[in-house]
């Protein structure tokens, strides 16, 4: 910005000192006009005294030329300052383009790790899952002891009777421990099954709503980008049209320039659209004169159109002039 800023101030500086010039040539003139309309004869030394009244006239062509002058500075510096705010609004333009672009990433980075951590969840849950079907195969493992020694206590039944029935209820007690034990573990299982579904579930969603997202945001970038390219191909088109048109008014044609007459022509300028050089690079079915006629009509045309084709400016431009006997 700094730069921007420099370069403008050297360019109103320099304007500054033309105006400067041409009022100080101008002021010059007006005091030899003055000088040139003054009375230079002495009077005598005893000849009595008279009031003189010498009136000068200016001429206010000379004035009104100062003042176009300076006005015309004035626009040309205006112009350029609105073609370098033009310039800086293309440059901030791209860098939020950039930061759009960088912002897109970090939230497809964010995705990708927020998936990684769905899956890690669902291993998680998973070996919890494991975990419990341990713990049932254990119980029944102990399910089954208990019915063997069921088993051995029924043969013993008869010999010890006084304790069969304090076996008894403490088999039943433990039964229904089990049993209350199983059925908890049991409970636990089938929720944790059905919060690895719903969590599968909700995952699956928010997969293919980031997918739809995903799809629909690069649809719409695709559709910008072609209609950016269809806007930049139909402002070219212009362009050319425009460089044509101001060559061909101040184009003098030859004598010797036959209609049907086309020349390529290799044109290079700055921005702002001010001609640099031109040249005849290619077939051209003119004679000299009318290839020099060519060149002298991109020179003297001083700048090309620019204010409004910013996007598809080119410092190097080569296209075909041609004359069909309009």
């Amino acid at each position: 910005m700094n730069a921007r800023v420099a370069r403008r101030e050297d360019g109103l500086g320099v304007l500054l000192g033309q105006i400067a010039l041409a009022l100080i040539i101008h002021l010059a003139l007006v005091g030899l006009l003055v000088l040139g309309t003054m009375d230079w004869q002495f009077q005598k030394k005893n000849s009595r005294p008279a009031l003189n009244l010498d009136v000068r006239v200016v001429d206010s062509r000379v004035l009104q030329f100062s003042q176009d002058q300076r006005r015309a500075a004035q626009e040309e510096a205006k112009r350029r300052a609105e073609a370098l705010e033009r310039r800086d609004r293309a440059i901030a333009e791209q860098q939020q383009r950039e930061q759009d672009r960088q912002r897109r990433q970090q939230q497809e980075q964010q995705q990708r790790e927020q998936a990684a951590q769905a899956r890690r969840e669902a291993e998680e849950q998973a070996q919890r899952q494991a975990a419990i079907q341990r713990q049932l195969d254990e119980q029944r493992e102990r399910e089954a002891l208990i019915a063997e020694r069921e088993r051995i206590a029924a043969e013993k039944r008869q010999q010890e009777k006084a304790l069969a029935e304090q076996r008894e209820q403490e088999r039943q007690r433990q039964l229904a421990q089990i049993r209350e034990e199983r059925e908890r573990l049991e409970r636990e299982a089938r929720e944790e099954q059905q919060r690895i579904a719903q969590a599968e579930a909700d995952r699956r969603a928010r997969e293919e709503a980031e997918r739809q997202a995903r799809e629909q945001a690069e649809a719409a970038a695709a559709a910008a980008r072609a209609e950016q390219i269809r806007r930049d191909a139909t402002l070219r088109e212009q362009y050319i049209a425009a460089i044509q048109s101001v060559i061909k008014r101040n184009w003098f044609r030859p004598a010797t320039t036959q209609v049907g007459f086309r020349c390529r022509i290799n044109i290079i300028q700055i921005p702002g659209g001010e001609v640099i050089d031109a040249t005849i690079i290619g077939p051209c079915n003119g004679d000299s004169s009318s290839q020099r006629s060519v060149v002298s009509a991109v020179k003297r045309a001083g700048d090309l159109p620019y204010n409004g084709f910013e996007p598809v400016f080119e410092r190097e431009l080569t296209f075909t002039f041609s004359y069909d006997g309009e």
